[in-house]
């Protein structure tokens, strides 16, 4: 009897007693995940217990198309790396198109943006200067006074208005002459004259001259015409003043007329028929420095010239005119800077 109920309590003490078991993990590496938990409860040798749940479990999903954990959640990891990728390349393309394609649009739009807008704004600057000078020409033309002066202190006079009074200031008597300019300068130079019969000459304007090379003579041109002769006479100042202000930037200026006109070369005291070179800015000294070099360069012993305190006159035939003003011009370039 002890040993029957001995052995009973062994028994009894051996069930409770947990077995232990290693856990099943899935292989990480293989995409796997833990299928049972780390620890199960110790079977009784020759007894099977099935698990219902699971099974009907099983079945279900298979009824309804699911697919197992395991397969789901590899197919779900194995899915999600595909749009990645596909978004990934999606944006590089992205990215590459409008780097390759819409940047430089992007830029000559905008290029040609800033290059319009520049237009447009040189255009009403443009627009904006001429406004103002049609203005002042408007008001020159209605008004008496000076309209410019040169550095050399040559000036320029209009006189679009002239009271009949005032005409006999200038030299003029009993003919009526509205419209008049004046140029004047402290001293006389023969450029003067060369520029007076290039822009006067061929022009229908009344005019006076005043020229003399004698020391402390003032040079002195009048113009005169009607009321229709008023834009020519503008015209004509406007030109002289510009030329003026161009000769001024340099310290010795050259000068050739092939075909002076008769007032030119009876002011100058040449032969009617001769054609003249000039070379103003130049000391006494110089010019015969110049002159030396010039004919030491095979230059005509023909030709005539005239040394003065500012300037050099070389006169002679058209030909040998031309020949000498290339020969002086080489040589005194560099002194006309």
């Amino acid at each position: 009897m002890s040993d029957f109920m001995k052995s009973i309590v062994e028994e009894a003490l051996g069930r409770r007693t947990p077995v232990r078991s290693t856990a099943v993990t899935a292989d990480l590496a293989g995409g796997n995940l833990p299928l049972q938990s780390s620890s199960s409860p110790a079977g009784i040798a020759g007894l099977s217990r099935p698990n219902y749940q699971k099974e009907k479990r099983n079945k279900r999903l298979a009824a309804e198309g699911h697919v197992p954990v395991k397969e789901a959640v590899i197919s779900s990891v194995n899915s999600s790396s595909q749009p990645a990728s596909g978004m990934a390349s999606a944006i590089s393309m992205s990215e590459n198109f409008i780097e390759q394609a819409l940047s430089p649009l992007l830029r000559l739009s905008l290029h040609q943006g800033k290059t319009d807008i520049a237009k447009v704004n040189i255009s009403k600057q443009d627009q904006s200067q001429n406004q103002e000078q049609a203005k002042c020409d408007r008001e020159l033309m209605n008004c008496s006074g000076m309209i410019g002066q040169c550095e050399d202190g040559m000036s320029f006079w209009f006189y679009p208005n002239l009271h009949p009074k005032l005409a006999s200031e200038f030299g003029i008597y009993g003919t009526v002459h509205p419209v008049m300019g004046i140029v004047t300068a402290e001293q006389c130079l023969p450029s003067q004259l060369l520029i007076y019969d290039k822009l006067v000459s061929t022009t229908s304007l009344e005019n006076e001259v005043k020229w003399s090379k004698d020391s402390g003579s003032e040079f002195f041109v009048r113009l005169s015409g009607s009321e229709q002769d008023a834009p020519i006479m503008m015209s004509v100042l406007k030109q002289w003043q510009n030329r003026c202000k161009q000769l001024a930037e340099r310290a010795i200026t050259f000068h050739e007329s092939l075909q002076p006109s008769p007032r030119v070369t009876k002011l100058l005291g040449i032969a009617p028929s001769e054609a003249l070179a000039v070379v103003e800015g130049l000391s006494r000294l110089r010019s015969i420095a110049l002159l030396d070099r010039c004919f030491k360069h095979g230059l005509s012993s023909r030709l005539r010239y005239r040394i003065e305190n500012r300037y050099l006159i070389v006169t002679g035939e058209p030909d040998e005119i031309r020949e000498a003003s290339s020969v002086m011009l080489s040589i005194s370039e560099p002194y006309m800077k």
